[in-house]
């Protein structure tokens, strides 16, 4: 706890040889900007809030540093109750400070109401005080309609066509990005699917409404945006695709909020899971194959080249 409160008071953690001291200057805006935020919302400075702050900006200060006892330094969790000020927090302490050392920050949430939460209020608050951050929400392309899908359901005049007429008058008229969490009246799973389209669907730069594209619209906001925000599952499968669209991890601050649901999560969207029957068959088709192989190999061309590998790898060591 002591060292907590030191981070705060120098916005630095106490001295370990390891860790990387905030410039005077950059404590010196963090203090400006929550003082900021504390006199324009009409709020109350919180110790807790405070101590946060600071713990906070001391890892993101060391988030490059990634070898020997460094790596504790840039790593923190916090635990703090509901209403105690979490998302001001991380956001003042990681947001300039990450900015500062060119990296991006990505928060992922639990919820899709925080992640409103965060995008409609607290990030344009944060923003009035740390002007130089610009935030994007990042979802999936299934959450965007596309223009393509719409315009061939009005032409063909199903059944759908009225309300795909509608959406495409929002998108004209912007008073809809193109985004399905956005509508009032949500047109259900099974019409919206008519809306929408996956990546073996979408021609990208090659369709006529690439420029358009309320998906692609979104995915150009995301490269000019130093902060995004997005949820746990769209974290996960990103990193299981190797970084698709969120930051390489050493190129952002990760900031996990509502953690204690990511262990869930993770399960649910990384494990595999297969029966015994399922197994066992996989078993006696490798055994089969095998012997297969080893029946076709009259020559022992197989065991040949297999020794060769054995011998190059036994050498390269």
């Amino acid at each position: 706890m002591e060292r907590i409160r030191a981070a705060f008071s120098g916005l630095k953690a106490q001295s370990t040889g390891m860790e990387k001291t905030l410039p005077h200057a950059l404590q010196q805006k963090v203090r400006n900007a929550y003082a900021g935020l504390m006199s324009m919302s009409g709020g109350v400075r919180r110790r807790g809030q405070q101590i946060m702050i600071g713990a906070i900006a001391n890892a993101v200060a060391n988030a490059k540093t990634i070898d020997g006892a460094g790596t504790g330094a840039r790593l923190l969790a916090v635990n703090s109750p509901t209403g105690s000020g979490k998302s001001y927090a991380y956001g003042l302490g990681a947001i300039p400070v990450a900015i500062a050392n060119g990296l991006k920050v990505v928060i992922a949430t639990g919820k899709v109401s925080l992640q409103e939460q965060l995008i409609q209020r607290d990030l344009v608050e944060l923003q009035k005080v740390i002007p130089e951050m610009r935030a994007a929400l990042v979802k999936g392309r299934a959450r965007y309609g596309c223009l393509v899908r719409m315009k061939q359901a009005v032409e063909v005049g199903s059944e759908v066509s009225g309300t795909a007429g509608e959406l495409l008058a929002s998108l004209a008229d912007k008073s809809w990005s193109g985004d399905v969490d956005e509508l009032q009246d949500h047109p259900g799973a099974g019409v919206w699917s008519k809306f929408t389209n996956d990546s073996k669907g979408c021609s990208g730069r090659k369709c006529g409404e690439y420029a358009s594209c309320p998906y692609y619209v979104n995915r150009a906001a995301i490269q000019g945006a130093n902060v995004l925000v997005t949820n746990h599952s769209m974290l996960l499968s990103d990193l299981r695709a190797g970084n698709v669209i969120l930051p390489r991890p050493q190129d952002m601050v990760l900031v996990i909020d509502e953690a204690h649901g990511l262990p869930k999560k993770a399960v649910e969207s990384l494990a595999d899971g297969h029966t015994l029957e399922d197994a066992q068959q996989f078993v006696q088709k490798c055994g089969a194959l095998v012997g297969g192989v080893r029946r076709a190999d009259g020559a022992g061309a197989c065991a040949k080249l297999a020794g060769e590998v054995e011998s190059q790898h036994a050498h390269q060591e």
